[in-house]
């Protein structure tokens, strides 16, 4: 069963389905995160059909139902706890605000917690059920999930920060909870390149120790996991790189926020109407497309759509050869008949395009290819590159890039080289005009542990990258995230064990899996593909999905401390299914691009008040 099945079961049948009032109605009262974790694995007409009438927020002021029980799904705080017992601390009983309280909180509630709970009398006589589930992490996708935690990044790396020790502390429970759902006591192993990584894997331990103790996982396989906690500093590069596969450059270009997509189309009279829509596996489309090249994306959209038409009887347009996306919008139109496959052929019609619009506005050809030939230190055709300002200058001092994408190449330039002389910088932000906000981004990559001018003393652990020959037929996205490293060396018994620590001295059955693929990269240009490619019709380097394969050895889980990048998923998927073992990854956060400047670019502030 998959993260995400595992934790739909855990909420329906351990809250939702569990509490069965007399009249059968309940009130389902959420906070932020919790709300966060029901919507990325259950759909709210299924919360419906079990009688939930009406979902709240426990931050907010809320009407009375005294005729209905609720349920508590909330975090283990402070703030939930006071808004839980002001519900029913009142000076008459006709004034409670529910019925019944149902109280499950999403992680192990602290001794003080539950102690104010259970000593509020005017609660206890209303308390029907009082238990810790442990759901505190957002199971985004099958194999990737989410702390929904971008501040976390402020509180790890920022100099100012007060509250890394709270931070670490709330992160190990949440990944505890991970855990807790999978039924895995993993070994636990943590990269050196940060002192605070011992410390949070430490953390995770002894919560997972305490979790032991009361039951609360309950190991599910005789071979024990591995929990691989990395922070951000082991890859600075990938972050800032233009991915071109669909998922990547969709979340990169467009603005899709916690998932949804504002997505503007045709009713088919002739009316536009603006919907917003999750992006999500719940779209049968998506998992088949998400780490497609856009390329291959805009083509699998196209052929899907042809089938599509010729299953409607709508065969004239299927008939011909080469269909474009606005001709395929313009079909669409005029199907409404088949609303709910038309939106989703329509959206996926629109996304593409709305992504290959701005890859052409935003000159996104000639950036990747500097991009890719500075990463590799070699273009295309192998041939090393000796000088790469001559391709660098021009783009910088280009009034038509933006700021944000003159940064991101200037980033990579700087990492790529391990710092500038401070006379090179200060040309390159002379010619770029950089505004400050943006220079700071930059200059606060110090405190990752680059070097950012020559001066800096500062020496940033790298790992040991491996030897790839032909890993992508197209030429702009040569680039291969370390992550796919790492779990090719992990699956392979390579890794380095001075890279990464364990908080014990535990042995590791790694022997269920010699089938980490070998991996390779192409000299194609352009987005020339290899015969085999075409034989195959499919990238290379794209995932195919091998849901069904039975995975037989123990699972395999890595952790990003400061987020986790579009294009390091796609690379798990990618060994995921060359491997008898179950990789899952995930971070503090899903991180693009803007995200992460922006996280940047505050580090040298102190954290402002939320």
């Amino acid at each position: 069963m998959s993260m995400r099945d595992l934790t739909h079961e855990r909420i329906m049948d351990g809250v939702i389905r569990r509490i069965k009032p007399e009249n059968n109605f309940k009130i389902l009262v959420l906070d932020h995160l919790s709300t966060r974790v029901i919507s990325s694995v259950c759909r709210m007409y299924d919360i419906m059909d079990e009688g939930v009438t009406l979902v709240e927020n426990i931050a907010k002021k809320r009407r009375a139902f005294r005729q209905y029980e609720a349920i508590y799904l909330v975090s283990p705080t402070e703030q939930s706890v006071n808004a839980i017992i002001a519900d029913f601390d009142k000076q008459h009983v006709s004034e409670v605000q529910y019925k019944k309280a149902h109280i499950f909180f999403t992680s192990m509630c602290p001794d003080a917690l539950f102690k104010k709970l259970s000593s509020c009398k005017a609660l206890v006589q209303f308390l029907g059920t009082l238990e810790e589930i442990y759901v505190e992490f957002l199971p985004a996708e099958s194999q990737a999930f989410s702390l929904d935690s971008p501040q976390s990044f402020h509180s790890f790396y920022s100099p100012h920060s007060a509250n890394v020790d709270p931070a670490q502390r709330r992160i190990a429970d949440q990944i505890a909870t991970l855990c807790a759902t999978l039924g895995e006591n993993p070994v636990i192993r943590y990269s050196t390149t940060n002192e605070q990584n011992m410390t949070l894997a430490t953390y995770v331990q002894a919560r997972i120790d305490q979790y032991l103790a009361a039951g609360s996982i309950v190991p599910t396989s005789s071979k024990r996991s591995q929990l691989f906690l990395v922070d951000r500093s082991v890859d600075l590069v990938s972050p800032m790189l233009h991915e071109l596969t669909y998922q990547a450059m969709a979340y990169d270009l467009l603005p899709i926020v916690n998932d949804v997509y504002d997505f503007k189309f045709s009713t088919g009279n002739g009316r536009t109407e603006t919907k917003p829509v999750i992006i999500g596996e719940s779209d049968r489309l998506w998992p088949d497309l998400r780490h497609r090249h856009i390329a291959d994306a805009i083509r699998d959209v196209s052929d899907g759509f042809k089938k599509f038409l010729s299953q409607s009887k709508a065969g004239a347009l299927s008939k011909t050869e080469k269909v474009s996306l606005g001709e395929l919008s313009e079909a669409l139109k005029e199907m409404p008949q088949h609303q709910d496959q038309m939106q989703r052929y329509s959206l996926h019609v629109h996304i593409a395009e709305r992504c290959m619009e701005f890859f052409k506005e935003l000159q996104l050809e000639s950036i990747a290819r500097v991009e890719q030939n500075m990463v590799m230190g070699e273009d295309e055709h192998g041939e090393p590159i000796k000088n790469i300002i001559p391709e660098l200058v021009p783009l910088m001092q280009d009034s038509k890039i933006s700021p944000e994408n003159k940064l991101r190449l200037l980033t990579v330039y700087t990492l790529t080289r391990e710092g500038l002389l401070d006379s090179e910088l200060q040309k390159f932000m002379e010619h770029s005009n950089l505004p400050p906000k943006l220079r700071k981004a930059m200059e606060n990559l110090i405190y990752l542990g680059a070097a950012v001018s020559t001066n800096d003393k500062r020496t940033l652990r790298k790992y040991k990258r491996r030897e790839r020959s032909e890993e992508t037929s197209y030429a702009l996205s040569r680039w291969v995230p370390v992550l796919k490293d790492m779990l090719e060396d992990i699956l392979e018994d390579k890794v380095d064990k001075n890279f990464f620590a364990s908080v014990r001295d535990e042995n590791v059955d790694s022997s269920a899996d010699a089938g980490a693929a070998a991996s390779v990269r192409s000299t194609k240009s352009g987005w020339a593909k290899t015969n085999k490619d075409k034989r195959e019709g499919k990238d290379a380097a794209s995932s195919s999905r091998k849901t069904s394969e039975t995975k037989t050895g123990p699972r395999l889980i890595v952790f990003f401390m400061g987020g986790i990048t579009y294009s390091e998923l796609r690379a798990a998927y990618e060994v995921n299914d060359k491997s008898k073992r179950e990789i899952i990854v995930g971070g503090t956060h899903f991180t693009t691009a803007n995200q992460y400047i922006e996280n940047l670019g505050s580090l040298d502030k102190a954290a402002e008040a939320t």
